[in-house]
């Protein structure tokens, strides 16, 4: 039987991050044809001419960014919207940040043409935080969906894939949607495993408890645009700013 319970969210983080590589890079563009079209159109060829100072210099600049942007990633739980931090996770989400922030200024230091910028921005999901809790609880919904889908269609890579991003957002849930979340989790993996098993003969029978589990508990995270009394646990530390994501020139 399907039912359903206040679904609430551990008090935490959203991190965003900004990283970028300047420099060393640069790109020259010139017209190489232009046509004419009987509409009244014209369009006009390019090519583009890259070049790069110092390649294994631009090379280690970019292993670099993507240390540092792991290391926050290690800490957190990565969602369609961001990076998000359990308030227990603050110590090693701090520690994260001055680590990377430091391993890029070292690089930065020794560098002659690139430079590797860096910045964190902590922003507090706060008790009163309705969109926060609406938000987490849609993507709980959808990866369960994902699941479901994904064993349906006896689809073993999209049941795992989804299984591991709510296995991860399941630490910013208090205890018992965490504990419930990860039930659902374990008997779809099992499943996962059937399948895999079955090989290109697909000749496996979904289990039917698995399924009516996961229908059970994409209910329980079903939107709240009905039930706005949810709570969210207050925030036991506040959190600190810093910013957000870009990709290299």
């Amino acid at each position: 039987m399907s039912f359903t319970f206040n679904t609430t969210i551990r008090p935490g983080f959203l991190v965003g991050l900004k990283t970028s590589v300047k420099g060393n890079v640069s790109y020259k563009k010139s017209a190489t044809e232009t046509h004419k079209l009987e509409d009244g159109r014209e369009v006009a060829e390019w090519d583009t001419e890259r070049t790069i100072k110092d390649a294994a210099e631009q090379d280690a600049a970019s292993k670099v960014r993507s240390k540092a942007r792991s290391l926050i990633a290690g800490i957190c739980s990565v969602t369609d919207f961001g990076y998000l931090c359990p308030i227990q996770g603050k110590p090693e989400l701090d520690k994260a940040i001055t680590e990377a922030s430091k391993l890029c200024q070292e690089f930065n230091s020794t560098s002659k043409y690139t430079k590797v910028r860096f910045a964190a921005v902590c922003g507090t999901l706060a008790q009163d935080d309705y969109q926060a809790v609406r938000a987490i609880r849609r993507e709980v919904s959808e990866l369960v969906t994902d699941m479901q889908q994904g064993l349906e269609a006896l689809d073993a890579k999209t049941v795992r894939e989804a299984a591991s991003r709510a296995k991860q957002l399941g630490q910013m849930l208090t205890p018992e949607a965490q504990v419930r979340l990860e039930l659902a989790i374990k008997a779809v993996r099992e499943s996962a495993k059937k399948i895999a098993a079955a090989g290109e003969q697909g000749a496996v029978e979904i289990d039917k408890r698995t399924i009516a589990t996961l229908r059970e508990t994409r209910t329980a995270f079903l939107d709240l645009d009905d039930n706005q009394g949810d709570d969210v646990a207050l925030p036991a530390a506040q959190g600190r700013a810093v910013d957000f994501e870009t990709t290299a020139a």
